[in-house]
């Protein structure tokens, strides 16, 4: 059936830019303050050229908070253990209020340089924002294909202070367009040059790869035959007349928009994934060696020496959780370089 899908579907390529930034916990409003400050967010977003418009666009920012300060992760850290415990009517806590304006900050300053005419001559619509401490991942879709946009969901995964907190970790969101399953991931990896602080970045990596739990989509019939009460009148025996659903026996079936037998509740499960931050992988090199080849222009000795390249060429799955080859392997993707504005 897989060989045979040219045949009965229609396939076309689709647009998806990525945007991830550590923002060191500025403001929006810092991007205010010059003319070329101004221009900024809108030149990132646009990064592929103004006439160029994505499908989907996706932003991911890392240490909205600062992670640093031992105040902003006391008040990370009271927000999740009290939200839970929040007595109705109540308002919600001033530590947890002021993590949730910053975010809201970031949501209206995006979905402002994302209206009509801003960035582009059309308009993207919010399809879901998400966060977590540090982390905000927020998914665009340009306004004529948001309807075609089904069954989005979010999950997270800590894996700071072995996995009690969120100042590291990953927030996925997933959705279906049209009959295709994408799934982003933004995430924020341990720091640090040594060999063991690299083991920790790939051990976090395959953690949030297999720990991401979303829900399990409703079978694409199954909304369909739960409210069709009234089917077909077929003949039957001695010309009585049974009813039937025409879509009853397709009731079980899954989404096909997932892909090895997944249904969607897996981060490999979609037929799309992408997983980008700030990773923290480093250059095995002393910051004079590293310097002395950036002089000369010697970038592919330099990649020689990255840590994450191992990862994608030897497929390091985040599926290095399974001994079974995976098709799901990381691909290494083209970015364009950025200006950070002034601080």
């Amino acid at each position: 059936l897989r060989r045979r899908t040219p045949d009965f579907a229609h396939m076309r390529d689709i647009t998806v830019q990525i945007n991830s930034w550590n923002i060191d916990s500025i403001k929006p409003e810092v991007l205010e303050k010059t003319r070329e400050d101004q221009h900024f967010l809108r030149g990132w977003l646009g990064a592929l050229g103004g006439q160029q418009m994505p499908d989907i666009i996706v932003v991911g920012l890392q240490e909205v908070v600062d992670l640093e300060s031992k105040k902003m992760t006391a008040k990370s850290l009271w927000k999740n253990t009290t939200s839970k415990s929040k007595p109705k009517g109540k308002a919600g806590s001033k530590p947890a209020a002021d993590i949730s304006k910053r975010y809201g900050l970031w949501r209206s300053a995006l979905e402002k340089a994302l209206s009509r005419g801003m960035t582009f001559s059309t308009a993207y619509r919010a399809v879901e924002c998400q966060n977590m401490v540090g982390l905000f991942i927020c998914v665009f879709a340009r306004d004529d294909i948001y309807r075609s946009v089904r069954e989005v969901d979010m999950s997270h995964v800590k894996t700071g202070m072995g996995g009690l907190h969120g100042n590291k970790g990953g927030i996925g969101i997933r959705f279906v367009f049209e009959d295709t399953s994408f799934c982003f991931v933004n995430a924020h990896l341990a720091a640090g040059e040594s060999v063991r602080n690299n083991m920790a970045r790939i051990e976090h990596c395959a953690a949030i790869v297999k720990s991401l739990s979303f829900k399990r989509p409703m079978p694409e019939y199954q909304s369909l035959a739960a409210n069709e009460l009234v089917g077909q009148h077929l003949p039957g025996q001695n010309n009585s007349r049974q009813t039937v659903s025409p879509t009853a026996d397709l009731a079980n079936l899954t989404l096909d928009a997932y892909v090895d037998g997944g249904d969607g509740q897996r981060f490999l499960d979609h037929a799309v994934c992408f997983f980008s931050g700030d990773l923290n992988f480093r250059l095995g090199l002393g910051r004079q060696q590293v310097e002395r080849y950036l002089d000369i222009n010697d970038l592919d000795t330099l990649l020689q020496f990255d840590q994450l390249l191992p990862m994608i060429t030897l497929g390091a799955q985040p599926r290095s959780l399974s001994s079974q080859p995976s098709s799901s392997n990381l691909r290494s993707e083209s970015s364009t370089p950025i200006v950070a504005p002034n601080r």
